[in-house]
């Protein structure tokens, strides 16, 4: 169970992954800590929704992973266990995590002085984005048993009580009794927790952790947001499910190396009969590199991509196209920083000049199949199975699948992780002609962000796709923010497994510099796209889901 208090978020907009400290694990405690005795505890899990038991704070993210929920796998589901670990999936990190009410981060990101009251912080020089919190371990014990865990976030109230959590104080917050410690479903059931109780816990070094459960998977992968942590020889990974090289088609990756060093950037392009082409190319220190997709793969092909990069890359894929000889224009992506088992589209539509694709990446040799459900604008729904093929791209046409003339949104439920893209091309209203392509959303929010929005007359027009995945009806609390300081209030109404739609010019009206704040009585997932005539000269379109941190 999570509390009221600040998670340190710090969004990262299109970077699949930053590398800000030094290439050293943080599991570098050592020594003999003391041990605080009857600590009042509670439990919480990775993806818990933003509800009154918790201070209506989303456990999607953590307070130093913004992707908390991608990275671990999925929700860890308390309620539908298979041993430690939850039912529905195998985690990519350790289960047995837990939360103390101390961030040696402040809510703008910089370091707090007092951190260098933690105990092992003077064992190492930490890199200024380093945690030296993330991923150290605690002993926990409840009568005769014990357990190990990896501190993953803050909690469970407040995030600066460090006399209790590094000196000798008591939990500072009364809330549920004095409680201190937020632990994992896997801690709770290992130890035969109630849902609140008391446990006795203490920092212990990597080197003092017993075999047991919590190291069959150990965490200490790169994650973005303060406190990453990437060991040396880790390699970083980017995803790309969409790539087209036939007529009418270019498509370029673009890599940036931010280092001082050169490196190595990994591609592999698979393709839709799950054969795979590799390409090593160097990537200078603090350099670009720009690799022609077609030149490499050759023409026609549908191909996703994978990159792993022996430092820190970051990765881009423009495309540009003329197609089908009718439409041009292009659109670009920045790569996934992992493969998830869900992803959610707002967005979409099948009605006149518009084509909808989905593009599948299966980046494992073993197949999988995802399971689609197509949500319409009126609640109904339609599901379409697509097994893909070990390393292997998947082609959905929307168009056939769906219907035509169909407002749309997605939910795809994998068996195995897989990258999911939703490129369109369009000729808007049968004079604006282009495309634009995302990333699907690993899981809906309550709150979203669009810092950009136009409503230019006869130039530009702006929309707002809200999709619900749940069979319940919500509303969503719509701000719109102006550039003198005013601002509108708007409730949008949106049915189960239904997608709403709003025409922002309508709501606004003309000629507006608008931003826009998404605040939803229950999770949704919220797309802006936007069609124009620049300047009367250049038509097209893009496309970007919200922020949610």
């Amino acid at each position: 169970m999570k509390r009221p208090g600040l998670i340190v978020a710090f969004a990262v907009i299109g970077i699949v992954i930053i590398n800000c400290g030094l290439a050293f694990s943080a599991a570098t405690t050592s020594g003999v800590y003391p041990t605080h005795t009857n600590i009042g505890t509670t439990y919480f899990w990775v993806g818990e929704g933003a509800t009154s038991d918790n201070g209506y704070i989303s456990n999607s993210p953590s307070a130093w992973d913004d992707s908390w929920q991608q990275h671990f796998g999925g929700v860890d589901d308390p309620n539908n266990r298979n041993g430690y670990y939850p039912a529905a999936f195998t985690p990519n990190e350790n289960p047995f995590y837990f939360a103390l009410p101390y961030n040696d981060f402040d809510s703008n990101g910089r370091r707090k002085t007092n951190a260098n009251k933690v105990y092992w912080w003077g064992a190492k020089q930490w890199g200024p984005d380093e945690s030296c919190c993330k991923d150290q371990w605690i002993r926990i014990t409840k009568g005769t048993k014990t357990a190990f865990a990896q501190w993953e976030d803050c909690g469970p109230y407040g995030e600066d009580d460090i006399n209790y959590v590094f000196g000798t104080s008591a939990p500072a917050s009364p809330a549920n009794d004095n409680a201190g410690l937020d632990v994992s479903p896997a801690v709770r059931d290992y130890l035969g927790l109630s849902d609140i109780d008391e446990v006795n816990w203490q920092f212990v070094g990597a080197s003092s952790v017993d075999a047991g459960p919590w190291k069959n998977i150990i965490t200490g992968n790169p994650v973005d947001g303060a406190g990453d942590v990437i060991e040396p020889g880790d390699t970083i990974t980017s995803y790309f499910a969409e790539g087209h090289t036939g007529d009418g088609f270019e498509e370029w990756l673009s890599l940036m190396n931010p280092g001082a060093t050169a490196t190595t950037a990994h591609a592999t392009f698979m393709f839709s009969d799950g054969t795979t082409k590799t390409q090593n190319v160097p990537v200078g220190a603090t350099s670009r590199a720009t690799v022609n997709v077609n030149d490499i793969v050759g023409p026609g092909k549908d191909v996703s991509i994978k990159i792993n990069s022996d430092t820190l890359v970051v990765a881009e894929r423009p495309m540009y196209f003329y197609y089908k000889g009718k439409w041009t224009g292009g659109h670009d992506v920045m790569g996934a920083a992992s493969p998830a088992k869900t992803f959610y589209f707002a967005e979409g539509y099948t009605g006149d000049g518009f084509e909808e694709w989905l593009c599948l990446m299966n980046p494992e040799a073993a197949p999988t199949t995802a399971h689609v459900t197509f949500m319409f604008a009126d609640g109904t729904t339609k599901g379409q199975d697509v097994t893909i093929g070990g390393t292997t791209r998947a082609t959905l046409n929307v168009n056939a699948a769906a219907g035509s003339g169909k407002n749309v949104s997605i939910q795809i439920a994998s068996d195995a992780p897989i990258v999911a893209e939703r490129p369109m091309y369009f000729s808007y209203k049968n004079t604006w002609t282009g495309g634009h392509d995302v990333m699907g959303a690993a899981s809906p929010a309550k709150t979203f962000y669009f810092a950009e929005g136009y409503t230019g007359k006869n130039s530009f027009d702006e929309w707002l796709c809200l999709a619900n995945p749940n069979p319940a009806a919500t509303t969503a609390h719509v701000t719109f923010m102006f550039t003198d300081g005013t601002t509108k209030p708007l409730d949008v109404s949106i049915g189960g497994t239904s997608r709403s739609t709003l025409n922002v010019n309508e709501a606004v009206g003309s000629d507006k510099n608008v931003s826009i704040a998404i605040n939803s009585d229950a999770a949704i997932v919220a797309e802006r796209p936007m069609y124009f005539s620049y300047k009367s000269k250049w038509t097209g379109g893009h496309d970007v889901m919200g922020c949610s941190q």
